[in-house]
């Protein structure tokens, strides 16, 4: 980078700051997720639906509409993806809702993050049973520590120098040799 021109100094692109790469990572295993749950369902409906009338309606239905909703989500996420890979606007504000989505989702469902609720939790896979005070322990910190990544991502998208100058257009440059009195190079 020593050798570098006035110009090519002038209109080289930022880095990827370190939030882009955490959210797209995110992203990625949201993304892998997606696939995991809609090849579930695909195989699931597939299996139901061919088993003729034993096969009840309302299940067909409700796995059709599941399926078409991770393929939404995964269009979704999948477009904040590569909005962020092109350095788009739409990727930024599409990643920023997306992590808006999750915490607000966590939050309606634990609204108290020192309680997690066991007692009414009943037999849904996404409830947790933890046999000693230790392991409550680790989850309430675990929670806590993923719900403040979570607003840290959220601020630095939103707010960060870094991130805004990544996203940011080029815009015309104009170099000027410092042995020469006038303008050299103007780029659009």
């Amino acid at each position: 980078m020593a050798d570098e021109t006035p110009l090519e100094m002038a209109t080289r692109k930022p880095r990827r700051p370190v939030t882009i790469w955490i959210v797209q990572i995110w992203l990625a295993f949201l993304l892998l997720g997606g696939v995991a749950a809609a090849m579930l369902e695909s195989g699931r409906l597939i299996t139901i639906g061919s088993q003729g009338e034993t096969a009840g309606k309302p299940f067909v239905l409700f796995t059709t509409f599941f399926v078409a909703f991770i393929a939404a989500y995964l269009g979704v996420v999948g477009a904040a993806f590569v909005g962020l890979q092109r350095r788009k606007a739409y990727g930024r504000w599409l990643a920023i809702a997306i992590l808006v989505a999750f915490l607000a989702y966590d939050v309606y469902e634990h609204p108290n993050p020192l309680a997690l609720e066991q007692e009414n939790c009943g037999n849904s896979p996404l409830c947790f049973h933890y046999d000693n005070e230790g392991e409550l322990e680790g989850a309430r910190d675990a929670r806590a520590v993923m719900d403040s990544a979570n607003l840290i991502l959220i601020w630095r998208m939103i707010s960060a120098k870094s991130v805004k100058r990544f996203f940011e257009k080029t815009t015309s440059v104009t170099v000027t040799d410092e042995r020469v009195d006038h303008p050299v190079i103007s780029t659009e």
